[in-house]
C-alpha cells in the first residue's frame, strides 16, 4: 500500500503550485512599482485602480491571467510570510549565505530556534529571496516615504544597523549643568520616564528581574540577553514566556560562539 504524503497547511505560506518563485517575483516588483505612484500608501490600501494597474503589469510579464481577488489573497500569504521571517532576520547574530540571499545558522542553534518559532520550520526548504521587497511592501512607510534602510538589509550585522540609527544632537549652551528642581523640565520628564518603566511590565528592569530568576543562564548569555532586551518585542515574549521555557529560547536567540 502506498503511503500518501500528508499536506501540512503551514507550508502552504511557503509554496503554492500556483505561484511559483518567479512569478511571486514578478508580483511583488509589480507592487513595488505601482507604490512609487502612492507614496505612503501600502499596497492593502491600495484602490480599485491601483489594483488594476498591478493585474495588468502582473499578467503582461508572467503571460498569466491572474485577477484582482488571487492577488489579494496572495498578498495575504505573503503578509504571513513576512511576520514569520522577520524575527529570523531581525536577529542580527546569525550568518547570511549572499548568493542564497538565506540566513546561515548552525544546525544545532536551528533545532533550538524552531522548537520556539516552528512556523519557521520550512525557511531551509523555501528560503525568502523576496525579503528585501516584503520589508517595501509591509512596513509602514513615515512620513517621508522612507523606510528603515536596516530592516531591508538582512546581510547587515548588528553594529553596521546601529549606524543607522540617528543620534539627537548635543545641546549647545552654558547651562548644561544647571541645578535640576521641581520647576525644572527635564526633571518632570525624566521623573515621567521612570514612572513609565515601572508602570511598564515588559521594562528592560522587569526582564533583568526574570532573567535573574531564570536557572541555567551563563554570563555570555545573560550579557547577549541584555541586547536582546532593548527590542521591546522580544522583552515582551521572555517576560510572559514560561520559565521553563526561557533558557531554550535564549539559547536559540543567541547563536553560539564558534
Amino acid at each position: 500500500m502506498v503511503r500518501r504524503r500528508v499536506h501540512d497547511p503551514a507550508e502552504d505560506v511557503w509554496s503554492s503550485p500556483n505561484w511559483p518563485p518567479r512569478i511571486e517575483k514578478m508580483f511583488v516588483g509589480s507592487l513595488v512599482e505601482e507604490m512609487k505612484y502612492h507614496l505612503d500608501v501600502m499596497p492593502s490600501n491600495f484602490h480599485d485602480q491601483a489594483w488594476q494597474n498591478v493585474v495588468k503589469d502582473l499578467n503582461q510579464c508572467s503571460g498569466w491571467n491572474f485577477n484582482k481577488a488571487e492577488l489579494k489573497k496572495h498578498l495575504s500569504i505573503l503578509r504571513k510570510r513576512y511576520r514569520i521571517v522577520k524575527p529570523l532576520y531581525n536577529h542580527g547574530g546569525f550568518g547570511w549565505n549572499n548568493r542564497r540571499k538565506m540566513v546561515v545558522v548552525d544546525d544545532s542553534v536551528w533545532a533550538e530556534y524552531i522548537k520556539v518559532h516552528p512556523e519557521i520550520t520550512p525557511y531551509r526548504k523555501y528560503g525568502c529571496p523576496i525579503y528585501k521587497e516584503l520589508c517595501h511592501i509591509f512596513m509602514r512607510p513615515k512620513a517621508t516615504g522612507e523606510i528603515a534602510v536596516s530592516s531591508m538589509d538582512p546581510g547587515s550585522n548588528s553594529s553596521e544597523r546601529n549606524k543607522h540609527k540617528l543620534k539627537e544632537p548635543p545641546k549647545s549652551g552654558s547651562n548644561k549643568r544647571s541645578s535640576v528642581g521641581p520647576d525644572n523640565p527635564k526633571r518632570s520628564k525624566s521623573s515621567d520616564m521612570d514612572q513609565n518603566q515601572k508602570d511598564d511590565p515588559y521594562s528592560i528592569a522587569n526582564c533583568v528581574v526574570a532573567l535573574n530568576d531564570t536557572p541555567g543562564v551563563d554570563r555570555r548569555l545573560y550579557n547577549a540577553a541584555m541586547d536582546l532586551f532593548e527590542n521591546k518585542n522580544w522583552r515582551e515574549t521572555f517576560v510572559t514566556m514560561k520559565m521553563d521555557k526561557r533558557l531554550s529560547w535564549l539559547k536559540a536567540m543567541i547563536p553560539r560562539k564558534t
